[in-house]
């Protein structure tokens, strides 16, 4: 592995320890009343934009080198889409039964599976897999100047600022509008990279303090967590896009300068990462019929053990059927 995917495997475990941390909040009865409690929600919450900078990040120091349209098609959606057809279609059988021998229930099991929304987080597939068929657009930013690059990542994200994230996280086209300019990003600090870490290096800790200060800002203006409308509505500014935005850069200038070879442990959670995603919001509903939790009392101790158990339980499964099938695993849980 280069030094330069080093940090992107840090980068990954940590994001999807942020994402199932994120959705445990509620289980653990961690509401944001207290101040402190809302500063903690808008820190953790939000962190699919960080999955989403590392995937710009990754297709273009990965894929585009040896770009070639259908295969990087194929290969992304036998991984992702394949997986998520996998557990979506009985989940919907079973959580929504639609009625499949009217033209109503089809139609609610076809608009089900096209929107992803299922769970919490499974309108992500959908999502990703519209950006993977925009690739030749990436493709077309890449040969840009820095300049126009920089442009053009300003301008969308002003859209996003004011566009928001979409109600319930559908239609797909209103989530790849607002990440667009987080996915240009990664892209962009990927092609740029020797020149952004001789311009960041030693500067890192602004970076941290200017994800801090709008973490703190987002709170004091009053919004708490992710904030979500429909397209063309006008409800001022998303915060939480500026928010994640720095702190998925502050996140990756930090692990490039101290981050070291990662832990045998550490590349593990970063490799199953697609299987704790596909598995961990399963395993949350399983928690919420049963009622389990909160099991300590304390909402700081019970989303500790809700985070752990969670993670812990869905990269159990994974390895196991990963052992259990081989190779073919990947088609299941994408890992």
């Amino acid at each position: 592995m280069t030094e330069q995917l080093n940090s992107t495997v840090h980068y990954r475990a940590i994001s999807i320890l942020l994402i199932a941390a994120g959705h445990c909040l509620n289980i653990a009865h961690l509401f944001p009343r207290a101040y402190s409690e809302q500063i903690f929600s808008n820190f953790i919450v939000g962190a699919t934009s960080l999955f989403v900078f590392v995937s710009g990040y990754l297709f273009h120091h990965v894929f585009y080198p040896r770009f070639s349209y259908a295969g990087f098609v194929k290969g992304r959606l036998a991984r992702v889409a394949v997986p998520y057809l996998v557990l979506a279609i009985p989940s919907i059988m079973i959580l929504r039964q639609p009625d499949m021998l009217t033209q109503e229930g089809q139609m609610e099991f076809l608009t089900t599976l096209a929107n992803g929304n299922l769970y919490w987080i499974y309108w992500y597939i959908p999502f990703i897999c519209l950006t993977f068929l925009l690739s030749p657009l990436h493709v077309g930013f890449i040969s840009l100047s820095a300049r126009v690059q920089i442009a053009l990542i300003i301008a969308l994200s002003i859209i996003s600022l004011f566009g928001h994230r979409p109600v319930n996280n559908i239609p797909p086209w209103h989530s790849v509008i607002y990440f667009a300019p987080v996915y240009l990003m990664g892209i962009f600090v990927s092609q740029h990279r020797t020149a952004m870490l001789a311009l960041v290096r030693g500067k890192e800790l602004l970076l941290v303090l200017a994800t801090a200060a709008m973490i703190w800002l987002q709170t004091e203006m009053g919004q708490i967590k992710n904030s979500h409308k429909p397209f063309l509505a006008y409800d001022g500014i998303d915060w939480m896009f500026l928010n994640k935005l720095l702190f998925a850069l502050a996140l990756f200038f930090v692990l490039e300068r101290y981050g070291r070879t990662p832990s045998r442990f550490t590349r593990l959670i970063a490799d199953a990462s697609f299987a704790i995603f596909f598995l961990h919001p399963i395993g949350i509903y399983i928690i919420i019929k049963t009622k389990t939790f909160p099991v300590i009392g304390n909402p700081w101790l019970d989303l500790l053990l809700a985070t752990t158990l969670i993670v812990g339980g869905s990269l159990l499964i994974a390895l196991a059927l990963k052992k259990l099938l081989g190779s073919r695993s990947r088609y299941i849980l994408g890992y």
